[in-house]
């Protein structure tokens, strides 16, 4: 037989070729040598059906072997999609790697949700006793058995690292080893991540070099070897979803299997921290933290949709351990075997003038702040750091700084939590049958009162935008200028959402009335058509009370800054939420008004079979 004995157990990329494969993981050599996607050890792809699919399958591996023999160029850059025709359609937008029958259900979730004993952990020879498999060595990871993505979101238990894993499985190791160097595929998705992907993660993110420019980036990646290859693998699939929308579903259905399979090796590294609670140093929080975060950022590139508040709850029990490393003068957290300055086991040269450990650690902790605050209006949840954000993000000189990463200043982020707080709250004590109208309308008034203050003194101080002579990143347009812009239309957005807690989503009220439409002559303003995809909490609290004219003008907003149903990212979703708040108004059918359910765009959401991350 052609390349010797084949194993059953061999990557389906061997399997697929008839080849002898040599079973590396997370991908074999065999197929790293010939620079062609391994797709990985988990479930029987779709594809591989031995008919029409499989033959597909093996003409596009065929195809990437030639072209990786003639050293096919880079990926070209992003071209502008403003032209891109949009679908008239309105259904929810959902990722077709999500479905439940992909390599997908392998989701780090499992490991959320579960915590192995010691017997399921075994190191390597050599293998350094904290931390083992977090560090640059090989690492042998038993992995466990799949949990749909249905079964997660069924379950009441969830206790974040506090499970308990066990197996009757016999599994096989993974190997957690970086090449020594990269190869012309895998650096040329690498740059597409840091050049492109990244850039439309982060719009508003435009760090100068002083600030730490996005190295701090290339050295997370580098020393996080699962983060590094579903990075690689999320690469691959936004680049097949901007740069050839129309391509062939088998090329398409390749990335996606990559990633599945990048994802499984994901979930056996998180597992192997949840285990060591006693070792695990600050660097091991802050990699996993960045692992999570990652995997959120697929979700919200594949809709916002699929049990990101799962993974956002683990999240929170990681960063719970590193907000103390935050804090002047406080001492650091029980898991910390080093300061912020000193976290990280790889090397740093003090003559740079910006502390990589300290930007990673800031960067982390702000976007989850961002994402578990701002997403509180689809679970109708109370953020999970609340009793942190005046710490945090108060004050003359805060710890973490919103507008530098998402475009939000601090004072906005604040009061949106308190009155998801409120929200939170005034269900509570519905369900309850003690909600008192006194307590609630004290409450209330105190939090008008404070963002108003604060809005008024923003609107004081405020500048005009500035542009850089020379922009961080120059082939994108340089959106953080706008910084203000976005923090008005949040803290006008968060007015409407608490007279909404207060009162119901009545658009003819008088207040919301008043401030509907003073926020939309904001948006008459706007400065840039791209702008709305910083902006979406705001556009969904603001258009979903909007008049019929004012309707109009939001859906052209959002269809103007390059949304459609193929579009990456959480806008057509948006547009969908819209949609269903003003049929549902014209049909005089509202959801009931703040129940003891998920409150107004919590309970539109259920109506919809899904909750929207916000970011």
């Amino acid at each position: 037989m052609a390349g010797g004995s084949r194993s059953r157990l061999g990557c389906w990329t061997c399997r697929l070729r008839r080849k002898k494969c040599d079973e590396r993981r997370p991908e074999c050599a065999t197929c790293e040598g010939l620079g062609i996607a391994c797709h990985g050890y988990g479930q029987r792809p779709e594809w591989m059906d031995g008919g029409e699919k499989e033959k597909a399958a093996a003409a596009e591996t065929r195809r990437q072997i030639k072209s990786a023999a003639r050293r096919e160029p880079p990926a070209p850059p992003i071209q502008d999609r403003s032209n891109r025709d949009h679908s008239n359609a309105r259904s929810p937008r959902q990722s077709p790697v999500l479905d439940g029958n992909t390599p997908l259900e392998q989701d780090l979730a499992n490991v959320l949700l579960h915590e192995p004993s010691q017997a399921d952990v075994t190191s390597s020879p050599g293998t350094a006793p904290a931390s083992p498999a977090l560090k640059r060595t090989k690492t042998e990871l038993r992995p466990g058995p799949a949990i749909s993505f249905a079964t997660l979101s069924r379950n009441q238990n969830f206790n974040g690292f506090d499970g308990t894993f066990t197996s009757s499985e016999t599994p096989r190791p993974v190997d957690y080893s970086l090449p020594q160097a990269l190869k012309g595929r895998e650096a040329s998705l690498l740059m597409y991540y840091l050049d492109y992907v990244f850039p439309i993660q982060f719009r508003m993110y435009n760090p100068t070099a002083a600030e730490g420019g996005r190295g701090w980036l290339l050295s997370l990646l580098l020393r996080t070897p699962p983060m590094y290859h579903m990075t690689l693998a999320m690469s691959a699939h936004c680049f097949e979803m901007i740069e050839v929308p129309n391509g062939a579903k088998e090329r398409k259905q390749a990335s996606l299997s990559q990633l599945g399979s990048a994802l499984q090796n994901l979930q056996q590294y998180i597992r192997v921290y949840s285990q060591q609670k006693e070792t695990r140093s600050m660097d091991d929080s802050l990699k996993v933290l960045g692992c999570i975060l990652q995997m959120t950022a697929f979700v919200a590139f594949a809709g916002g949709t699929e049990n990101w508040h799962i993974h956002m709850k683990g999240a929170a029990d990681v960063v719970s351990g590193l907000v103390n490393a935050l804090i002047p003068s406080a001492p650091l957290p029980e898991t910390a075997s080093s300061p912020p300055s000193s976290v990280s086991s790889h090397d740093s040269d003090p003559s740079l003038f910006f502390n990589e450990d300290e930007v990673l650690l800031k960067f982390l902790v702000t976007v989850f702040v961002w994402i578990d605050t701002v997403s509180c209006v689809s679970l109708g949840s109370r953020p999970f750091l609340a009793d942190h954000h005046e710490t945090l993000l108060g004050g003359p000189n805060p710890p973490l700084r919103l507008d530098k990463i998402a475009g939000i200043r601090n004072w906005a982020l604040i009061s949106i939590g308190k009155i998801a707080s409120l929200d939170a709250w005034k269900r509570n004590s519905q369900s309850n049958g003690t909600l008192s109208i006194i307590e609630l309308a004290k409450r209330a008034t105190k939090l008008e009162i404070e963002l108003k203050q604060a809005f008024d003194e923003f609107m004081k101080n405020r500048k005009q935008p500035t542009i850089r002579d020379r922009p961080a990143l120059p082939y994108l347009t340089p959106l953080s200028e706008h910084a203000d812009y976005v923090s008005e239309f949040y803290g006008r957005a968060a007015l409407t959402y608490l007279h909404v807690v207060v009162s119901g989503p009545y658009p003819e009220l008088p207040e919301i009335r008043e401030n509907i439409f003073t926020t939309m002559e904001l948006l008459k303003r706007l400065p840039n058509t791209l702008l709305p995809r910083t902006m979406w909490w705001p556009l969904l609290i603001t258009g979903s009370l909007a008049g019929l004219e004012e309707q109009t003008m939001i859906r052209n907003i959002i269809l103007k800054c390059g949304v459609s149903e193929s579009s990456l990212g959480i806008g057509w979703n948006i547009l969908i939420v819209l949609e269903e708040c003003w049929k549902r108004r014209s049909l005089n059918d509202p959801v009931a008004p703040l129940g003891v359910g998920d409150g107004y765009w919590g309970d539109i959401m259920t109506s919809l079979h899904f909750k929207l991350m916000l970011m």
